[in-house]
């Protein structure tokens, strides 16, 4: 019997612009997708591109500060969770994203690609762990 897999989704969370990656259905390796606006459409056009990819999970960047506590972004990413729980059943959950922007940095020097490719690395770190 073959087992089907679906997407996941990466979400590198700003409050200006928000990265965002997919896997490919096997759940192992994470590409870099689209870079989306934040605006107060974003909760719609992430359901929409999970409905459209056939996303069965978002794995999201946790914000912390070096200390490891919750930085600032971090109240607002809860806050899209929340909203998010409103309008779709695919469940979230988080990924630590230490230095994930300096990275992307180093990989696509372009701004506009650059979160893009964090939420790729957030993701792929995340596939990393739970996958085989």
């Amino acid at each position: 019997m073959e087992k089907t897999h679906k997407k996941i989704l990466g979400i590198d969370y700003g409050t200006k612009r928000v990265g965002l990656a997919l896997s490919d259905t096997s759940g192992t390796l994470a590409f870099p997708y689209d870079v989306v606006r934040n605006t107060r459409e974003l909760t719609n056009i992430i359901k929409n591109i999970c409905e459209a990819e056939g996303v069965v999970r978002i794995v999201m960047g946790e914000s912390k500060d070096l200390k490891g506590t919750p930085n600032s972004v971090m109240g607002a990413i809860t806050h899209f969770i929340e909203d998010f729980k409103q309008v779709s059943s695919i469940p979230i959950v988080l990924q630590e994203e230490f230095f994930t922007s300096v990275e992307a940095d180093k990989i696509s020097p372009s701004k506009e690609h650059r979160d893009a490719q964090a939420a790729a690395l957030i993701l792929q770190r995340y596939l990393d762990i739970h996958t085989h």
